[in-house]
This record gives structure tokens, sequence and C-alpha cells, in this order.
């Protein structure tokens, strides 16, 4: 496909533009990680959250990767929010804020709930 300005590039051209920059990014996961034995550090391995993480296959080229599980982590079972929110790229959003309402002082589940509702119905309104 041309672009407006008469550069074309294909598909496979994107996926391993786009390829080579998430295994630079996965290398520099690994990097950040404790020197030590971090498999007995994080038994579970690692969960991507985040846009990034709905691309297809970036599970199994993590694992490749960092020789550690890695899984896509989704909010999941959380009242109150719609289906639109249960995906990895408002994971950390939503994990966020129901970190900030269990460690609230003064914890008021009730209106909670409604800012929260009300929080939802904002961010729809600017995603949807």
């Amino acid at each position: 496909e041309t672009a407006t300005n008469g550069h074309g590039i294909s598909y496979q051209d994107l996926s391993e533009i786009v390829r080579a920059r998430v295994e630079e990014i996965l290398r520099l996961i690994v990097l950040e990680l404790p020197r030590s034995d971090y498999e007995s550090l994080i038994p579970a391995g690692l969960i991507l959250t985040g846009g990034s993480s709905n691309l297809p296959g970036i599970d199994i080229l993590g694992r490749d990767i960092m020789r550690l599980p890695v899984r896509v982590g989704s909010p999941i079972n959380v009242p109150g929010i719609s289906d639109t929110l249960c995906d990895p790229a408002y994971a950390t959003s939503v994990g966020l804020l129901l970190w900030g309402a269990k460690n609230r002082r003064q914890r008021k589940p009730l209106g909670f709930n409604l800012g929260l509702r009300k929080l939802v119905t904002q961010l729809k309104s600017l995603f949807g």
C-alpha cells in the first residue's frame, strides 16, 4: 500500500519492524530484572499489559526471549466496569483504581462504586 508521500511498505515489512522493536523492549526488560536467579523471584512469570500487549503472539515471543512464563493480563471479574475496559490496554489503569480504592483511609464502597461508574462513563465517552 502506498502512503500519501508516495512511499509504500508491505505488511510483511511492517510486521518485521514491529517485531524487532518488541524484541528490543523485551530484552530491555530482561536487563532490568535482578541479576540473581530471577526465575525463583518471579515463579509465575511476567504479565504484559497495555495496548501493545494486544499484539498477536507477544506472549510466545516473550517466553522465547525471556525464558520465563509470560502472559497477557487484562482486568477480569471487576464489578462496575464495562466489557470495553476488560482489555489489556486498560489493565494498569483499572488495577490502579482498584488498588487506590482498597487502600483508601476511609473506605466508602457505595460512594466508590458510584465514582467508578462515573469515571467509566467518562472514559467511554473519550474512547467510544
